[in-house]
């Protein structure tokens, strides 16, 4: 799996997670969700790309990001 689809996996969780709990769609809210969900679910591929994602890595999470349409 590559570091693009791992990054689209953890966005993409994260806007669930955030639609889930009824919570506006930002990347603050993201960032507190794939941290919580590194907390408790370390397994999950979401998880683990927050907690080995590189600087690079994490630029291209914000920009795509905050270019995606929701």
């Amino acid at each position: 799996m590559t570091a693009k689809e791992k990054r689209e996996i953890a966005a993409g969780a994260a806007r669930a997670q955030l639609r889930k709990m009824n919570l506006p769609i930002t990347l603050d809210g993201a960032e507190r969700v794939l941290d919580e969900m590194a907390r408790s679910q370390p397994n999950l591929i979401a998880s683990q790309w927050w907690l080995c994602a590189s600087d690079h890595q994490y630029k291209l999470f914000r920009r795509e990001w905050n270019g995606s349409q929701f």
